[in-house]
This record gives structure tokens, C-alpha cells and sequence, in this order.
């Protein structure tokens, strides 16, 4: 064999062995690229990476999976933040949700936080497409259509199949309903890849209607969407992935400013999602009847949690970040999962039904407010009702008064402890 055959043999078995160790969801850092003939070999007996046991302080991978998990802000400090994301072909990592400062006064208050890893797309020439991943069966018409809007540039939309790709143009600052289909002569999986260059930006998703990004969500492709990595200058529309119901893995770079109204609306197959700072509301019903869904990081720039935002979703555990204003009316009703609820003394106005029907739901601290002055609007006493609550947790007798004489509140006066 010449050495330039056993160059390229070795380059083909780490390039193989990159793709296996990312099918089974192991972490290859920089330092694991090492030239060796048999580490294909290798990475096909690793079996699947198991979960760090959960701590204090646990780091999430976009699709869910708990990366690290240490007790203590000083010791996430010493880790390099590099060597915690696992390699993702296409994404580059881009750091976490929060700062260390961030994440030790969550630690200090509530004594635990939730981190997400943050990425963001590229596409090996300097671009940051965003990329949606279809597997169409034989069973389906193979012509899918993107409903998208688009202002003042370009867009290069990559069917993934081989063929030469479109380009959209648009001139001024108003966005334009873009409807842009294609056809596959074969069923299979595909990566749409769409790269926008210009002044403006692109919107998945068209109006106020129930036009998704794949069109209306009761069209057969909306179940044929199985991962969508969202780049750089696109935003969402209402409705721009609902029922969306093979959606599995989202991934969010930094760039968007809100969720919007029922952005991911039924998407019962979306297990996580980690929103990047920068986000300052969760639209009426952008998260909500997420079966699936066992963990979400909310960044500390979130200020609004509107209407039902969360209602009827599967979430277990919830940390409301430092800053929170405002929780809407039903924002987390019916979510069956929640037995702990700590909120932030930012929080000022608690809407109806916020946590109405929370079955589990056992334990609500409040004993970050320490002024009697600062006890939160508590819209009805439905916002707490058809719950297992049995304590509230106050910070001071003082308070416990305070809370005691408030409208609404004082309905649940008998289970305030002081802790």
C-alpha cells in the first residue's frame, strides 16, 4: 500500500469515526482528533453517552441531553466551557445561556440552575444558514413548498438533493411573502439549507395565519420536519412550526428577540429547548402541549411569559430566571409535571389560572421577596387552584403578613411557612 493510499484510508476512517461518534451522541473535543487507522474501529464499540448524574448546576446539549453536572458555580468556573459541547457537524459551539456570574446568583438564590449550550450554524465559508431537516417516505408527495417572508436582500435556498439551488432577491425594507416550492425525484432525507445575505432578513413562516413554515399545519409535510437549526438574520412567525409533530431537536442561535405566538404549538416530539440570551418573551402559546418536552433553559434577558405559553406541556422541573416580569394567565395550567415553583422577586404580576391545574404541584417559594411592598398581583385565586400545594414559602413573618393581607393571596394564608 503507498503512503498516499494509507493517508487517504486513515482521513476516510476518522471522518467516519466523527460521523459515528455523532450518531450515538458521544463528545469528540479538538483533542480527540488523533490519526489512528483503527479508530472507526473503536468509536463503533463506544456505546451510547450516558447522562452525567444530575446536580446543583447541570449543563444541557440542545436535544435535552445533561452534558455536565457539578455542585458549585466555582467549580463549572474551572471547566473549560470547549471541552463540555460534544461536536455537532455543521454547529459551532457559541457558550452557554448564562454567565458564570449569572448562574452563581441563580445558585445563590435558589441553589440550583439549568444551563443550555448555545451554537451556532456554519456552513464552512463564513456563512450561518439555517438548515431543516426532512425525511419524506415513499408514501408522501415528494414536492414540499417554504412559506417564507424576506426584506431587503438575498436568500439561497439548498434543496439538499443536488440540484442547483434558488435564489430569491428582494429590494426595500418591507418583508414579502415568499412561497417557494421544490420536487424530489426520490423519497429520502434531505437538508434544506437557506443562506441570506443583504441588509434585511428572512421570516419562517407567513402572517397571522396557520401558514408554517411548511405550510398550513395540517398539510402532510408538517410531519415530515424532524430538526431545524434556526441562522443568522431569520426570525419566527405565529404559527411558524406548530404541530410540526416529527419535530424533535431545535436549535437557537442568539439573534431572536422572542418566541412568538404558538411558534412550537403542539410540536409533541420536541424534548428540549434552550433559548439564547437576548429573548425577552415567550409568546401566548409558543411552548405549549409539548408532550415531550422534559427540559427547557430559560435565558436571564426573559422578561414576559405570555398567555398559556407552557400550558399542557410535559415539563418536570422549571427555573424562572432573575429579571421575569410578568407570568400570563394560564401560562403554566395543566402542566402536570411541576412539583416546585420558585419565583424571582422581579415577578410583579401572576395572571388567572397561571398555575391552575398543576396537579403535583406541591411547593411554592417565594421567600426571594423581602419587602412587604413588593408582594406580586395575584389575579385570581384560580391561579393557584386544582394544585397539590401544601406550603408556600415565605421569607419572614413579616412578609407572611404582607402576602397575608394581599388580595388573592390571603386565600392561601393557611400553608404560608416561613423558612
Amino acid at each position: 500500500m503507498s503512503i498516499a493510499s494509507e493517508i487517504t484510508r486513515i482521513s476516510t476512517n476518522i471522518a467516519d469515526a466523527y460521523e459515528a461518534c455523532e450518531a450515538k451522541g458521544a463528545l469528540m473535543p479538538a483533542a480527540a482528533r488523533r490519526k489512528s487507522a483503527a479508530l472507526y474501529d473503536t468509536v463503533l464499540s463506544i456505546p451510547s453517552r450516558a447522562e452525567a448524574p444530575k446536580k446543583a448546576i447541570n449543563i444541557y446539549d440542545y436535544d435535552g441531553t445533561r452534558l455536565l453536572s457539578v455542585d458549585t458555580p466555582a467549580e463549572l468556573a474551572q471547566v473549560d466551557q470547549s471541552d463540555i459541547a460534544p461536536y455537532h457537524k455543521g454547529l459551532r459551539f457559541g457558550g452557554f445561556n448564562h454567565t458564570i456570574e449569572e448562574i452563581s446568583s441563580c445558585y445563590r438564590k435558589y441553589g440550583r440552575c439549568d444551563v443550555g449550550v448555545i451554537y451556532t450554524t456554519e456552513d464552512g465559508n463564513g456563512g450561518h444558514p439555517t438548515r431543516l431537516y426532512l425525511s419524506l417516505p415513499n408514501s408522501v408527495n415528494l414536492s414540499p413548498t417554504l412559506f417564507l417572508q424576506i426584506s431587503d436582500g438575498s436568500l439561497t435556498v439548498d434543496w439538499g438533493d443536488g440540484s442547483a439551488p434558488d435564489v430569491i432577491c428582494e429590494s426595500g425594507s418591507s418583508y414579502v411573502n415568499i412561497t417557494q416550492g421544490h420536487t424530489y425525484a426520490v423519497a429520502g432525507d434531505y437538508v434544506i439549507s437557506l443562506l441570506f445575505s443583504g441588509e434585511g432578513g428572512y421570516i419562517l413562516g407567513q402572517g397571522a395565519t396557520a401558514t408554517t413554515v411548511l405550510g398550513d399545519y395540517e398539510l402532510i409535510y408538517a410531519s415530515y420536519l424532524i430538526k431545524a437549526e434556526i441562522g443568522a438574520y431569520c426570525a419566527l412567525n405565529t404559527n411558524a412550526f406548530r404541530q410540526h409533530k416529527s419535530l424533535r431537536d431545535v436549535v437557537i442561535t442568539e439573534g431572536l428577540t422572542s418566541l412568538p405566538r404558538s411558534a412550537f404549538q403542539a410540536c409533541y416530539s420536541l424534548r428540549c429547548l434552550i433559548l439564547p440570551n437576548g429573548i425577552s418573551a415567550v409568546g401566548t402559546a409558543a411552548l405549549s402541549t409539548l408532550y415531550s418536552l422534559s427540559s427547557v433553559s430559560l435565558p436571564p434577558s426573559l422578561t414576559e411569559i405570555q398567555t398559556s405559553a407552557f400550558a399542557a406541556s410535559f415539563l418536570i422541573d422549571m427555573i424562572l430566571p432573575d429579571g421575569l416580569v410578568t407570568i400570563g394567565g394560564s401560562a403554566f395550567s395543566n402542566v402536570s409535571g411541576l412539583t416546585f415553583i420558585a419565583l424571582p422577586d422581579s415577578v410583579t404580576s401572576i395572571g388567572a389560572s397561571a398555575f391552575n391545574g398543576c396537579s403535583n404541584l406541591k411547593i411554592l417559594d417565594m421567600t426571594d421577596y423581602t419587602e412587604p411592598s413588593s408582594v406580586p398581583a395575584l389575579a385570581n385565586t384560580r391561579a393557584l387552584s386544582d394544585t397539590a400545594l401544601s406550603e408556600i414559602w415565605m421569607s419572614s413573618a413579616e412578609m407572611k403578613a404582607a402576602f397575608s393581607a394581599s388580595a388573592n393571596w390571603s386565600s392561601y394564608s393557611n400553608i404560608f411557612t416561613v423558612k
